[in-house]
């Protein structure tokens, strides 16, 4: 089964794609030559590594290429879902690298509704109380490197900003560095949706615009 449809998926892609030297270019498919192998992989069998860098660009391979459900149950556009929901989007700074590649996939990341996902995935724990934060994030900030005061020092005068302590004591803006990682537009996204929460004061939005 995993063969026919391999093949199945194959005459569609070659049907979409202009033949180039006698070979078929795969340009037209989310994530090109790469994602088609992953895509081509499943059908075979052939375990493979899908991460936070990847799983973006073979979403959206999968669904140009109709590996849904309605072709065939566990296929593997339902299989990635599963996973971009129990994996990815439960863990930080994933949800940030793979709102970071969407881009690189329009439209297809938009109408898979993979950017709302990781949005709010981010806004979610961006809302998490500091005293429950017991994942990783990005601990450096510009201020120190200039010799400024940060804002997390104001609101923690007798933190010491050092990596070893920031587990034991998570500041309340523990999330500005990392979401300044995203492109202006995404960034701006994310923003306006944990603004409309009306959960966070208003100084810590402003430390999150000056970043």
């Amino acid at each position: 089964m995993f063969l026919a449809n391999f093949i199945r998926y194959l005459k569609l892609a070659a049907e979409a794609c202009e033949p180039k030297n006698g070979k078929v270019s795969l340009n037209d498919i989310p994530g090109g030559a790469e994602a088609f192998e992953f895509c081509a992989k499943f059908c075979y069998g052939i375990i493979v590594t899908i991460s936070a860098q990847n799983i973006v660009s073979v979403c959206c391979a999968a669904e140009y290429l109709e590996m849904t459900e309605g072709i065939e149950k566990g296929n593997l556009a339902s299989e990635l879902d599963v996973f971009l929901n129990s994996s990815i989007l439960n863990a930080w700074k994933d949800s940030i690298i793979s709102l970071l590649t969407t881009k690189s996939f329009l439209p297809w990341s938009q109408n898979l509704k993979i950017i709302s996902r990781c949005v709010d995935a981010i806004v979610w724990k961006a809302l998490t109380a500091p005293a429950n934060v017991d994942w990783s994030f990005t601990y450096t900030r510009l201020y120190i490197a200039k010799g400024k005061k940060s804002f997390r020092s104001i609101l923690n005068p007798t933190l010491n900003e050092t990596h070893s302590q920031h587990h034991h004591l998570v500041p309340e803006d523990w999330w500005v560095e990392d979401i300044s990682e995203l492109e202006m537009d995404l960034y701006w996204r994310v923003m306006v949706a944990i603004r409309s929460t009306g959960k966070l004061s208003h100084e810590i939005l402003g430390e999150a615009l000056r970043v």
